[in-house]
């Protein structure tokens, strides 16, 4: 199996997915729940203007062109970008890791916290910093800085 990416029509991604659920094909489209005004809550589409979709064996050209709030699958020098299903899989269980508030009600800067949620999971990061409902973590075992989200 192989993902690729397609490119939506301006302000078409949330359309051009629903179009793939409808046909029942495998699509990924990363969002995230945010409120609005009236406190409802309510996706938030996080990379505009893209959509990922899933062929088992080959790209099919039909079906990409069949919706019309599609325009081309990206490209690098002259081929489609394939993801491979593991990358796909990382992707999905980062942007899928749920956490709310309570999950950090009682962290301060300077704690250790594990995280419990998505493709990190099991690792140990300190916290540096808290700010606009995300924590960054600094992850020794990775030498990087991690940002969670929580709502």
């Amino acid at each position: 199996m192989a993902w690729f990416i397609v490119k939506t029509k301006y302000r078409k991604t949330l359309a051009a997915k629903d179009f793939y659920d409808f046909l029942g094909i495998e699509n990924y489209l990363p969002t995230a729940l945010i409120s609005n005004k009236e406190k409802k809550l309510k996706p938030k589409v996080l990379l505009p203007g893209y959509v990922f979709i899933n062929f088992k064996n080959k790209i099919d050209y039909n079906i990409i062109n069949s919706n019309p709030f599609t325009s081309d699958v990206i490209k690098k020098n002259n081929a489609p970008i394939v993801i491979p299903d593991d990358q796909m899989q990382s992707m999905i269980d980062h942007v899928e890791s749920n956490y709310n508030k309570n999950d950090f009600s009682s962290q301060h800067i300077g704690d250790t916290i594990e995280i419990s949620h998505g493709a990190l999971e099991g690792l140990s990061g300190k916290i540096i910093e808290i700010k606009n409902n995300k924590i960054y973590l600094q992850i020794d075992a990775l030498k990087a800085k991690v940002e969670i989200q929580y709502q």
